[in-house]
């Protein structure tokens, strides 16, 4: 039976979900996509069943967009993951979408599959998971974020990430719309770290340059996994950068590692 390419479609969620939790991809740019873009989602069908999914998001200010795909491993080698890259490939060309970015596991069927469509690596990050008691939080004094905190945390993160961006009113209401999702710590009222929250995960963590190497790293992120531990969610995951000193606490916390990911580019 010859498969259908279609956009994806609300109904679809659970199909593509079930799929997608069978082979763990619970994490990563397909799912974020899949989460927050689904109008820019592809699915493959053999007959009634859906047998593969690809998800694109929206360009940012670099013309850069997040893109990820899977195929069930029974459909494989049928150019069904080279279809629906090719398809999303154009979507994203029409609009002036310039760099295609995805992400895939080391020593996977995933990793050959990039590396044939010319997905180049940027950098290798270790996905983590906590799954354990609540963590003693030794000090800080730790709220939600407000509105009025966007420029500290602004240079916090630019400092901290050698970053040179600029302020804008974008990220800004973005910071606004996820006020709930953000946590900071402080230390005499000055913000000494921030957190950022997404469903399970700790999206980003970061503590200001003069104050990293004093713990307070240790402290926002047992913040952070004790409020992911009372919103219901067991286990709690977050990415940290291959060779980041950080991963040697993480371990000494009883972080254990999911997994080794390379974040790649592609030119389209």
């Amino acid at each position: 039976m010859e498969v259908i390419y279609r956009a994806y479609q609300e109904q679809d969620q659970e199909a593509v979900w079930a799929l997608l939790e069978q082979a763990h991809l619970t994490h990563g740019t397909l799912m974020y996509c899949m989460r927050h873009f689904p109008q820019y989602g592809m699915v493959a069908v053999d007959g009634q069943e859906i047998v593969g999914c690809g998800f694109r998001g929206k360009a940012n200010e670099n013309g850069r967009a997040g893109c990820g795909i899977y195929v069930c491993p029974a459909q494989r080698r049928n150019r069904i993951g080279t279809t629906l890259l090719w398809r999303l490939q154009e979507n994203m060309k029409a609009e002036g979408i310039q760099t295609l970015a995805s992400m895939y596991e080391l020593g996977t069927e995933g990793e050959l599959f990039a590396k044939a469509k010319g997905l180049e690596p940027v950098h290798m990050v270790r996905y983590m998971s906590y799954e354990g008691e609540a963590l003693e939080v030794q000090k800080g004094e730790f709220a939600q974020y407000q509105d009025e905190d966007y420029e500290e945390i602004h240079a916090l993160l630019n400092g901290a990430f050698a970053e040179t961006r600029q302020p804008s009113e974008e990220e800004r209401a973005h910071y606004r719309a996820k006020q709930e999702d953000i946590f900071v710590c402080r230390e005499n009222e000055s913000i000494v770290a921030v957190a950022f929250l997404q469903d399970h995960e700790i999206r980003r963590l970061a503590v200001r340059v003069d104050k990293q190497g004093e713990g307070w790293g240790r402290a926002m992120l047992s913040f952070a996994v004790n409020t992911l531990q009372q919103r219901g969610y067991e286990k709690c995951y977050l990415w940290v950068m291959v060779g980041n000193q950080a991963i040697r606490a993480y371990h000494n916390m009883k972080w254990v590692v999911e997994g080794t990911y390379a974040f790649a580019n592609k030119n389209i």
